[in-house]
């Protein structure tokens, strides 16, 4: 529905980071067995009922798609006046975490006419720092700021498609650090570090005593360098942290409305204050315990690691990590869809993700490889858009009728493809995109993909068009074209990249790089049986003959090993690749570990939770399958 009820306060429609409260009263008789609240924000808010929390929200939109809440008001109820208060806020420019069109609330009550003012929050800074440009800012908020300025609203349109929310609310649970014992006294400038036993995704909540006028920073980190967290990256116009400057007396400090992720926090204030107590506030979208036991402990840690790393990453969308980003990247889709339901994950999830990339297609009709992605029209990626249809067959094992669902879009999409083909049909990256594919060609400082064909990204198009057919088949339609072009395409493929002196593919035409993913593509492809044959030995060689993936990508090597019986090369090489953070008790699976490894990567700002980096997730219960496992 498009609705013409939003709100705010008049005159803010431009402004950025910007907070806003809105407030009404209604009577009621008695308290209703159940009362419905319908509630949307441009981006984010909290609803409070009569002074108790109901809820946060909504689930992430795009610059097409905005979602509501519908909330049971009826536990927070009394006979006679009740309050609603909503607190709202955006940075009110896109990010990879939304895209507002202006600060705005929508909300419906049921069989109820609601008079609401509203007032702009003075206590959220709307200069603070950008905590980094993939979400948005810091939170930067003064305390003894407590006077609102309520008037009447101003109501206008959003030309988007308003929805109801297509995912479940999130599971919240509280976390104590480890080894704190309260109160503790916080000096002037000197900070304190806690550490929890998992990673966070969500917030905290840090109950102070102090006097007016001390500035307290809350830093989050993922690890500590020289036993502190690494809260500034000016190079990258990064700060991991929120300010808060205190009132007198007792108070709760803490990000209000942005999502934070770590795993240890510091705190650090201006002036002398009693901490009283600290739980780390985890919010994520529900997930079954892992389920997987083998002979081997360390297999049993390294799946339980994964499997809390994936959990970690999952909010309203299946985001890259908690940390440092936060985003839908629909590229890793390609993989993380497949673990996630693999860790026996609401396929309901995998949709809302197919929905939002799929609603907002860019002008060449591709998804982006960001949703929503920021205003940033390089960041669409051939390959991500051929990986739709293996996400499709992924989702059609746990529901096939969800799946067929996006046929017809995804069909659209991977026609779109054509576009960028040449006369062999083979993909060829145009130099108006970033031509994305995988980790460790990019830390090779070189573009390698754009203005040339290459073995990876026309592999992972023939494995599209082959699982085209397969779909369409299995939805009971004719897929026999998306069949033929395949094998065309494959021909073409075999003939431009094959290189017999060596026995494998190369993955430029014009260079000598052979890469392991392109060989693991060719076996996927089965274009020949003596060729898969040849090319799994080299693979389970592990050797430095070929150039090896990141851990993202090396998901398809260890799938070809596994699905061809080398199963002790697949375990070789989970122990290789994933074995360090057995190593560092990491609770979590890092970002990349093959050719920069864990916090070092990325110029020191490598995640040590990453959801991509989690193929022990598949791997481990096919290389221990269950009837070997019941019989221990």
């Amino acid at each position: 529905m498009k609705s013409s009820l939003w709100f705010a306060p008049v005159g803010i429609k431009n402004e950025k980071n910007v907070y806003f409260q809105a407030r009404t009263e209604f009577e009621l008789p008695a308290i209703p067995a159940q009362l419905q609240v319908r509630i949307a924000a441009e981006s984010w808010y909290r609803l409070w009922c009569n002074e108790s929390q109901v809820a946060s929200g909504p689930a992430r939109g795009n610059h097409a798609l905005n979602f509501y809440d519908s909330l049971d008001l009826s536990p927070f109820l009394k006979a006679g006046k009740n309050r609603l208060r909503v607190l709202v806020g955006t940075t009110n420019e896109p990010t990879f975490k939304i895209a507002p069109a202006r600060p705005a609330l929508w909300v419906e009550v049921e069989d109820t006419q609601l008079i609401w003012q509203v007032a702009r929050d003075e206590s959220f800074d709307s200069q603070s720092a950008v905590f980094n440009f993939q979400t948005g800012y810091c939170e930067w908020r003064d305390l003894r700021v407590a006077a609102l300025d309520w008037q009447a609203p101003e109501f206008f349109a959003i030309e988007k498609q308003l929805l109801p929310r297509d995912c479940r609310m999130l599971e919240v649970s509280h976390h104590q650090p480890l080894g704190a014992t309260f109160p503790i006294a916080l000096q002037a400038g000197e900070p304190v570090v806690f550490e929890f036993a998992q990673e966070i995704i969500g917030g905290a909540e840090i109950e102070v005593l102090a006097v007016q006028g001390i500035k307290v920073e809350v830093g989050y980190g993922e690890y500590l360098t020289e036993g502190r967290v690494n809260i500034y990256a000016p190079e990258i116009n990064r700060t991991y942290a929120d300010r808060f400057i205190t009132r007198e007396g007792s108070q709760i400090l803490g990000a209000t409305l942005q999502e934070r992720g770590y795993r240890f926090l510091q705190i650090t204030a201006t002036g002398p204050l009693s901490l009283v107590g600290l739980r780390g506030v985890d919010r994520r979208y529900p997930l079954p315990p892992p389920g997987f036991q083998c002979e081997d402990e360390s297999f049993n840690r390294l799946y339980t690691i994964a499997h809390h790393t994936v959990s970690s990453c999952v909010t309203d969308t299946i985001n890259d990590c908690p940390w440092r980003e936060q985003a839908l990247w629909m590229n890793d889709l390609v993989v993380n869809a497949l673990f996630w339901l693999e860790a026996g994950g609401d396929p309901q999830m995998v949709a809302r993700c197919l929905n939002l990339a799929l609603s907002d297609l860019n002008p060449d009709g591709l998804i982006y490889g960001a949703v929503p992605n920021a205003d940033r029209e390089n960041i669409v990626f051939l390959a991500t858009n051929a990986f739709l249809p293996l996400i499709l067959l992924d989702l059609a094992e746990r529901d096939a009728a969800l799946a067929y669902s996006f046929l017809p879009q995804v069909e659209t999409v991977i026609e779109a493809l054509a576009q960028f083909a040449d006369a062999d049909g083979l993909l060829v990256g145009p130099a108006k995109y970033w031509n994305f594919l995988d980790w460790s060609f990019e830390f090779q400082q070189k573009d390698f993909f754009t203005g040339q064909a290459s073995a990876s990204i026309n592999g992972f198009y023939i494995l599209a068009l082959q699982a085209m057919t397969q779909l369409h088949e299995q939805a009971g339609s004719d897929g026999k074209h998306w069949q033929q072009q395949a094998d065309r395409l494959a021909a073409n493929w075999h003939r431009r990249f094959w290189w017999e002196e060596r026995q494998c593919y190369r993955e430029l035409e014009a260079g000598e790089m052979c890469s392991e993913l392109a060989q693991a593509l060719a076996c996927l492809i089965n274009h020949a049986p003596a060729i898969t044959a040849t090319l799994c030995e080299k693979l389970a060689a592990d050797s430095d003959e070929l150039f090896k993936p990141e851990l993202y990508m090396m998901h398809f090597v260890i799938r070809v090993l596994v699905e061809n019986g080398h199963h002790e090369a697949a375990k070789a090489r989970l122990i290789r690749y994933w074995g360090g953070m057995l190593e560092e008790n990491s609770p979590t699976v890092w970002e990349a570990n093959v050719h920069q490894h864990g916090r070092e990567a990325f110029g020191r700002a490598g995640s040590l939770c990453h959801a991509f980096a989690c193929a022990p997730l598949w791997a481990l219960p096919r290389l221990y399958p269950m009837q070997e496992r019941n019989n221990l």
